[in-house]
């Protein structure tokens, strides 16, 4: 959930609120009071949402979802404001036109108001009650600054990445370390001791991420590596090694390996 947009979308609704108990102000007090209190409960909670910005930060942790219900319910809530309200002074309205001496006038004063909710002043007040407790719910929810021990725990909870996607990113460093390995094995078999200092450098890198995949996650065991030449098997290179990996047990293997590839049109065995 966008944290700037809720805060935007809470307070666009605070200042219509606030223009609505300015509206009332002067001939329904108990209708404008009540737009005050739903306004300032909007300012609590974007207030809330403002100070402590890990509350929207995670979907899947609890807080965060119980953060989002609430907060989708405060906005609900705050939109059902005006049209209750409107209710309000259709019913007061009513109320009122039976001072009206004349009962012709009085019915047809009533008539013209149409379908009238007679419990509209109290769903109001228990709506106002309903956004005050909501956007405290949300308040309750917010970390102190700093936060307490327990907090940090929850949050260090919240913000730690699951064993699935720790798992899912171990594989792909291991699978981008083996194709960069290749790689960089084809560019330094081809140059020699020529080959050039970046190309060096990278496969360095690219065997320090072998070596941090594989501490993650190991998973299967890599076949031995053997001589392009003879077949031999060749001495394993330390996890971190400076040096290149060794494809050949020497030059003979190698030219060995090379004239076998002219002759098939295959290229040397790795």
């Amino acid at each position: 959930m966008d944290r700037a947009r809720v805060i935007g979308a809470l307070r666009e609704q605070r200042d219509q609120m606030v223009a609505l108990a300015g509206e009332h102000a002067g001939g329904h007090p108990r209708l404008a009071e009540g737009y005050r209190t739903v306004a300032a409960a909007l300012e609590l909670a974007a207030a809330t949402v403002e100070a402590d910005p890990t509350l929207l930060r995670h979907r899947r942790a609890e807080r965060t979802c119980t953060a989002v219900r609430w907060l989708d319910l405060l906005g609900e809530l705050a939109r059902q404001a005006r049209p209750v309200g409107g209710q309000v002074l259709v019913a007061e309205r009513w109320e009122a036109l039976g001072a009206e001496p004349d009962a012709r006038a009085r019915e047809r004063g009533r008539n013209r108001l149409g379908r009238v909710n007679h419990q509209a002043p109290r769903e109001f007040a228990q709506l106002v009650a309903r956004v005050r407790e909501t956007a405290e719910r949300v308040a309750v929810l917010a970390y102190d600054d700093p936060p307490t021990p327990e907090q940090r725990a929850h949050l260090l909870a919240d913000l730690m990445p699951s064993e699935g996607d720790l798992g899912r990113v171990a594989s792909r460093l291991r699978a981008a370390a083996a194709a960069l390995h290749q790689d960089l094995a084809e560019v330094l078999d081809v140059g020699g001791d020529g080959a050039p200092a970046d190309a060096r450098r990278l496969s360095a890198a690219a065997r320090r991420i072998e070596a941090l995949a594989a501490e993650v996650d190991p998973g299967p065991a890599a076949p031995p590596v053997v001589c392009g030449g003879c077949g031999q098997p060749l001495p394993a290179v330390p996890a971190g090694g400076a040096g290149r990996p060794r494809r050949y047990c020497g030059d003979a293997c190698r030219q060995r390996a090379h004239r076998a590839a002219r002759r098939t049109g295959a290229p040397p065995r790795a």
